[in-house]
């Protein structure tokens, strides 16, 4: 317990020194720590994947709307916001209903599909028509 704490806190950290270089090397890690099973840190692995401004991690935090814990959907949630610089998209709101969800996932995986890297654009089948 005292382990997680001083690694969120040494994330935290990390993150709030405003160093990006340093978050570079920590995506691996975080995307391990979304698997875990401890509410917490699957939060602040949500938080520190939304600031690590990488749009490569965005499936992941689509995923995390799908969280069984209420807090960490809201974090994937805001990192979204803060990767889209969507602050205004409230998709899902807070305690969401399931029908919610599904279209909150939907819309960022939209919105994803038009905006993520060239090289990861071998699926076009799954564009939305017009």
């Amino acid at each position: 317990s005292q382990q997680v704490e001083s690694a969120q806190n040494a994330l935290v950290e990390t993150i709030a020194t405003e160093d990006p270089e340093a978050l570079i090397g920590q995506a691996p890690r975080l995307l391990k720590l979304v698997r875990d099973k401890r509410g917490e840190v699957r939060r602040t692995a949500y938080w520190a994947l939304g600031r690590a401004n990488d749009l490569r991690l965005v499936p992941t935090l689509i995923g995390g709307l799908t969280d069984e814990d209420p807090a960490c959907v809201v974090e994937a949630r805001n990192a979204l916001q803060f990767v889209s610089k969507r602050i205004d998209a409230h998709e899902p709101p807070d305690d969401p209903t399931p029908e919610q969800v599904q279209a909150a996932i939907a819309f960022w995986k939209k919105w994803y599909l038009r905006v993520r890297a060239y090289d990861e654009r071998d699926d076009l089948g799954e564009l939305p028509s017009k």
